[in-house]
This record gives structure tokens, C-alpha cells and sequence, in this order.
């Protein structure tokens, strides 16, 4: 994900366009804007909710800038999201406290302080917050303004980086920012690379993470 000088649209023929048949990527209010309709097409109750991303400043109370998705599956809940990055749901959770689950890239948690859930991830010995949301219900114009603060605010770090991932089907991972790539496997860095110049970007790009210019 990398925010350019153009607006970023909400409307579904705009997330088709880019994400399945120009195939450029996105961050989670399309990811999962998509991933919703999806899953309503094939008959699952969903709906997204709001959450404040704490991962790199849990002492604060960001904005809801991220877009996550609540699924019903008879009488249970769960919580799946396809739009955070390096530590992107590669499996449903579900909405159950203090209960960790493993997925094919890692164990998550949730825990709850009230009406609010967090997000977790175990990082080697230790968990570390993702983002934290409550089940409140959210409309298209909250979305629509989540998205604008993303994109336009200054101090967005999706102004600022370059920022891709790739889930491997070995449970391994790979990710760019901005110019270095690293290869995860079993959550372990195995291969970091310091990518010297644009068209070398560019190739890796290419040869990494599958993309194409449309």
C-alpha cells in the first residue's frame, strides 16, 4: 500500500476494478470492503466494524482508521480481516476472550475490557496489541471518513511508505518497505535485502508479489 495523489474509492465497482482486475493491492477499508461483499454474496451474515490501530502507539487513542469484519456462523461469532499488513487474519477468530488460536502465520488472541475487544499477535515470547474495536455499528459515511484521515491526513503513514505483504501458503511471509524486502518463515527473518534503486524495485516487485501494471 502506497497512497498516491488520487482519491481512493469506497463504491464497489471502484474495488473490483482495482483489486480483481487490475490487481494494484489496497489497504483494509477496500480489502475488506470486498472481503464483506464477498462473503454476504455467499450467504454469511457480515458487517464491518471500526477499530483504532495500537500497534505502534498503544499509550494513545488513535482514530477508528481500520476496517475489520464480524461473522455469524450459526450461533457463533468471528472476527475476519484481510487488510493489516504483515500480520493480516490468515484465518477466522473466533470473538471468544483470552483464548489464543493458532492460524498458517501465527497465534492471535482476544482480549476484553468492557464493551471492547483487543486484537493481539504473539511475537516470539510476548504478545503485542494490534488494534482494539467494539461490536458497535458502523455506517458506509463512517467507513468513508475512516478512509479520508488514512489517505489525507499529513502524518499518514500510508503518505509516507511503500508498504506491501505476501502470504505464502508454507506459512511464511514476505515484506516491503518502501525499499527493503524481507522473507519471514515461521516468524523468523531468513532473508533481508536492501533494494539499491527503483528499477530493481520494480523487478523484485515483479518476481515477489506478483504484480503487474495495468
Amino acid at each position: 500500500m502506497c497512497y498516491l495523489p488520487r482519491e481512493i474509492q469506497l463504491d464497489e465497482t471502484a474495488l473490483e476494478e482495482k483489486l480483481l482486475y487490475a490487481r494494484r493491492g489496497g489497504y483494509c477499508f477496500e480489502l475488506n470492503g470486498l472481503f464483506e461483499r464477498a462473503l454476504r454474496d455467499i450467504g454469511f451474515n457480515v458487517r464491518s466494524l471500526l477499530g483504532r490501530v495500537i500497534l505502534s502507539h498503544p499509550a494513545s487513542l488513535p482514530p477508528r482508521t481500520h476496517r475489520l469484519l464480524l461473522v455469524d456462523v450459526e450461533d457463533e461469532q468471528w472476527i475476519a480481516d484481510v487488510g493489516f499488513g504483515g500480520q493480516t487474519l490468515t484465518a477466522p477468530l473466533r470473538l471468544q476472550a483470552e483464548i489464543a488460536q493458532q492460524t498458517p502465520h501465527g497465534e492471535y488472541r482476544l482480549m476484553q475490557e468492557g464493551s471492547t475487544w483487543i486484537l493481539q499477535f504473539r511475537h516470539h515470547e510476548h504478545w503485542q496489541s494490534m488494534y482494539c474495536f467494539d461490536l458497535g455499528v458502523q455506517q458506509q459515511s463512517d467507513h468513508v471518513m475512516g478512509n479520508f484521515w488514512s489517505a489525507h491526513w499529513p502524518q499518514s503513514h500510508f503518505r509516507h511508505h511503500l508498504l506491501m505483504c505476501r502470504h505464502l501458503p508454507d506459512g511464511g511471509k514476505l515484506t516491503l518497505t518502501n525499499f527493503h524486502f524481507t522473507r519471514y518463515h515461521q516468524g523468523h527473518a531468513v532473508d533481508q535485502v536492501n533494494v539499491p534503486d527503483v528499477p530493481s524495485l520494480y523487478q523484485l516487485l515483479q518476481q515477489q508479489f506478483w504484480s503487474r501494471r495495468k
